[in-house]
């Protein structure tokens, strides 16, 4: 009875032990989350409006906790009103939440190339991305077109 005891005891305490241990892999610098060369997605709208798109990216959960900040490269083109054409967002109970959007005030046709560090989510989560296109009265169409899509470890 005495060891059966201590064998529970010894038992408890390895598994409280091993719960309680982080086990956060730290990738290596430029490790690749995401890629995709070519065109991503796209959004069109040819009516005055509003039209999106949301998609995640490799479809599970990454630990991004230790990161302060993750580093993205894409292009895209647009013509239209809507001022945020491409947002990030991360996964929360089933939720969207954006956390990082780009800005773009110029209605007429133009191609922009992004190569920056944005804020990491900071938690375990799957991220993805939204792009935008709006119609208002005076454009000529509402796109967006998203190419050549990676999201990097700085």
């Amino acid at each position: 009875m005495k060891k059966l005891l201590i064998l529970f005891f010894a038992v408890s305490l390895v598994t409280i032990y091993s719960c309680s241990e982080e086990n956060n892999v730290n990738p290596p610098d430029n490790y690749t989350f995401f890629e995709k060369a070519g065109l991503v997605d796209s959004v069109y709208t040819a009516i005055s409006g509003y039209t999106s798109l949301s998609k995640t990216m490799n479809g599970s959960n990454f630990d991004y906790t230790g990161l302060e900040t993750i580093k993205v490269e894409f292009k895209y083109s647009k013509c239209g009103s809507d001022s945020t054409p491409v947002q990030f967002f991360y996964l929360e109970n089933l939720n969207a939440i954006t956390f990082y959007s780009f800005r773009d005030s110029i209605n007429t046709p133009h191609d922009v190339t992004i190569n920056q560090t944005i804020p990491s989510p900071k938690k375990n989560t799957t991220i993805g991305y939204t792009i935008q296109a709006r119609k208002s009265l005076g454009d000529t169409l509402g796109y967006v077109y998203l190419r050549d899509l990676s999201v990097r470890k700085k």
